[in-house]
Parts: structure tokens; sequence; C-alpha cells
């Protein structure tokens, strides 16, 4: 009440009006109820400032355990590339080893049909078996050893196919690191993985991580030196059968009777039939 007394006062002494009003302004600001009210506002803007930065914060955690996360998985990849390599190499011996262990044991079998049968046949009924025989052992080897076409195919998915799980550089994402979230679908795209953002990116717009520049031309080269192994074996199998059948019409011959079949170790050498002679 007095502070509008006293602006009653100061207009009538002549103050100027504009002087008068933005005092009355004021007062009106600094009553206790608006006085209240400004800490009230004050106060929720300081709790939304606040609310911000603790979002912030959270978002910057957030990004940087992702930040570890990736780094901790390319670390755990790049350890033991060497035993990673030599496993992988044992891995493919062992696979050659069986796959000629599964056409010795189909070769043998032949083998030992055509000498069992080669025992009670007439001198009419041998050509016949002599040419059944080396057709299937020719059907044998031709079976397991790989075409140019599968070559090709084998070696055009092998130059490379992203696995789930595996670090890849994205074109799309400025050549950033990414992880791949599924493999390649029907329409060629890969979906992976940027921190918390998947997309699918074309297949071509990413490349693996290479431990070293002739990575890929060594990939391939070992993909090539299988494939020739696999050729080259089968055809010293089916070249060793054809001799032992060869030899076992010499055997059939009263004098060489007591003969004995020798197979070079290196060539996968089958056992002698027993004949019971």
């Amino acid at each position: 009440m007095g502070e509008s007394n006293a602006l009653n006062v100061a207009k009538s002494m002549g103050f100027d009006e504009r002087i008068i009003e933005r005092a009355a302004l004021w007062v009106n600001q600094l009553t206790p109820d608006k006085q209240q009210e400004q800490k009230g506002l004050l106060y929720r803007s300081l709790i939304e400032e606040r609310d911000r930065l603790e979002s912030q914060a959270m978002e910057a955690a957030s990004l940087h355990s992702d930040i570890m996360n990736i780094y901790n998985e390319i670390n755990n990849e790049s350890q033991d590339l060497d035993g990673r390599e030599a496993a992988l190499k044992g891995k493919e011996t062992h696979e050659i080893q069986q796959e000629a262990r599964t056409v010795k044991n189909e070769i043998q079998t032949i083998v030992q049909q055509f000498e069992s049968q080669l025992i009670s046949a007439s001198a009419d009924e041998i050509n016949p078996l002599l040419k059944k025989a080396e057709s299937a052992i020719a059907s044998i080897v031709e079976a397991h050893q790989p075409s140019k076409e599968s070559l090709v195919r084998e070696i055009g998915q092998n130059l490379y196919t992203p696995r789930v799980g595996e670090h890849v550089y994205v074109k799309a994402f400025g050549n950033k690191l990414a992880t791949v979230v599924e493999e390649p679908g029907d329409d060629d795209t890969i979906l992976v993985q940027y921190g918390k953002i998947r997309v699918h990116v074309e297949r071509r717009s990413i490349r693996p991580i290479p431990p070293d520049a002739s990575s890929g031309a060594a990939h391939l080269k070992t993909q090539v030196k299988r494939i020739r192994s696999l050729r080259d074996l089968g055809s010293l199998l089916e070249k060793t059968a054809i001799s032992r059948i060869r030899m076992a019409l010499c055997c059939r011959h009263p004098k060489t009777k007591h003969c004995r079949l020798a197979w070079p170790e290196s060539g996968g050498c089958f056992p002698p039939a027993q004949h019971g002679h």
C-alpha cells in the first residue's frame, strides 16, 4: 500500500510518466506472490537444464561403451593370427585327406571285385570285366573332382563372403568399421550395424580387414592349390588302380601266379586281395 502512495506522490510532483510506469512495474514484480512465482520458474528452468545435461552424459557413456566394445572385438580378432592361419590350413589338409580316403576306398572296392571275378572268368569275359572296372574307377574319380565351373564358383564365393559378427569397412559410412549382422541375402545386400544404426548396404560397398595387403591373393592361391591337389590326387589314384588291374591280369598267368602286387606308398596303395591260391 505504501508503494502505491509513493507513486501517487511522485506523480503529483510531476515526475516523468514513463519513469513512474516502470517503477510501478517493478513494484508489482517484487510483491511476495510474484517473487515466489519467479523462484518457481527459475527452479523449473534449472531442473530442465539438469535433465538435459544428464541425458547428454548418458548418451556419451553409451557411445563410449559401444566404441570400447568394438575396440575389444577388433583387438580379440587380431590376437593369434598365426595360430588361426595354421588351424585353417590344418582343416583344409584334413578335408583333402578325408576326400582321398573316400575315393581310395571306393576304388579299392572296384579293384577287389575285379580281382575276385577274374579268378573264375573265362577268356571271353576278361575284356568286358576290364572295361567295366576301368569305367567304374573313372566315374568315381570324376565324381569327386571339382569341375571348372565349380572351381570358378568356389573361387568367386571365397574372394569375400562376410560372416555374421565380422567387422568390415563400409563405404557408406566413410569407410568406417561396422559389424555384419546378417549374411548376404538374395538381393546381395548385407545388414550391418554402425554404433546403434542398422542398415542394409550393397555387398560390393564393403571390404574386409585384411591381415596384410596380399591376403586376398594368398587366399585365392590357397583355394586354387587345394582344388588342384584334389585333381592330382584323384588322377594318381586312378592310374594306380588301373595299373593294379592290369597287373592282376599278368598274375593270372600260371607262370606268375605267385607274383605280388606292389604299389608306391605315395599313390595311396591298395593292399593285395587275398585269392587263396
